[in-house]
């Protein structure tokens, strides 16, 4: 519906804390549905474009969308050598899958996606995000991500997992250690795995919890930072892990060789190699928490 400005109607996120809030108002609600897992809402606004929530939490805002979806999927994109199987868990709204598929190398992308309705959902009411559903490359499989790793054999160079936020105890079973361990061994020798670990501000405790789970299932583990505004705080952490081959080390996850810049994809509004190399630059009030 179409609303006034001498009646607007407002959208309330309440942070995890439960102490503070996001409130935006709602220049038109675009749909609304409950699927058998969450509730899906769609509507626009007029400073952050059109929003896409669930369960009462933004999951993304198509005016600062990029800057998320790029940093989650460009920077295990450019750590592994030449990436060309691909598995993303979650990331139904299209935009992580749209960033991988900008590298030429890739041969197969996989989306895991536990709820069909997210993806029609994008397919209808989010184009900018989801138009790459229509790349050959790309197929969706809808499946918990965790049993669907369990149930496959197949090996990936890149793991990314775009999820929603967790919210209590163990917060499902995409953020165990024992997951985490599986995304390692489904990895082929000198592949990447990464996850979005939540905000140091509000939720500090869980973003600890989460790559202090990543780092013991892999041997070699960091944290980088990204701008998010359409997120708690805006200040965005990821957390990553590498298989090695036997016998060799992992690299410096900041440095990029001059031949792998020049295959950063163009026409970027995020992602560069000096942001990459900044995003691995942890000041020392979190690294300090991390320790």
């Amino acid at each position: 519906m179409n609303l006034s400005e001498k009646s607007p109607f407002y959208f309330r996120e309440v942070y995890h804390d439960k102490k503070c809030f996001l409130e935006l108002t709602v220049l038109r609600w675009v749909h609304s549905q409950t699927t058998r897992f969450q509730k899906i809402d769609i509507f626009d606004t007029p400073s952050h474009g059109r929003v896409f929530a669930l369960d009462g939490i933004v999951q993304t805002m198509e005016r600062w969308e990029f800057m998320y979806h790029e940093m989650i999927a460009h920077v295990p994109m450019m750590i592994c050598e030449r990436p060309k199987q691909v598995l993303v868990i979650g990331g139904g709204d299209g935009g992580t899958v749209r960033e991988v598929l900008r590298h030429p190398s890739v041969e197969r992308v996989v989306l895991c996606e536990v709820d069909r309705e997210v993806v029609e959902a994008a397919k209808t009411y989010l184009p900018t995000l989801s138009h790459a559903f229509s790349d050959e490359r790309l197929s969706c499989v809808f499946a918990d991500g965790a049993e669907y790793l369990k149930g496959s054999p197949q090996t990936w160079d890149v793991i990314i997992i775009d999820s929603t936020d967790p919210t209590a105890g163990e917060g499902g079973n995409l953020f165990t250690e024992s997951f985490y361990a599986l995304c390692r061994d489904r990895l082929l020798p000198k592949g990447v795995c990464v996850a979005q670990t939540e905000n140091p501000i509000y939720d500090r405790e869980w973003m600890r919890t989460a790559y202090r789970r990543i780092a013991g299932a892999f041997p070699t583990a960091g944290v980088y930072l990204g701008f998010s505004p359409q997120y708690p705080s805006g200040f965005w952490t990821y957390s990553i892990g590498y298989r090695s081959e036997e016998g060799q080390s992992a690299p410096d996850f900041y440095r990029l060789s001059p031949e792998k810049m020049r295959r950063i994809p163009p026409h970027l509004r995020y992602y560069t190699a000096d942001v990459h190399h900044a995003a691995f630059q942890i000041p020392p009030f979190l690294s300090d928490y991390l320790a």
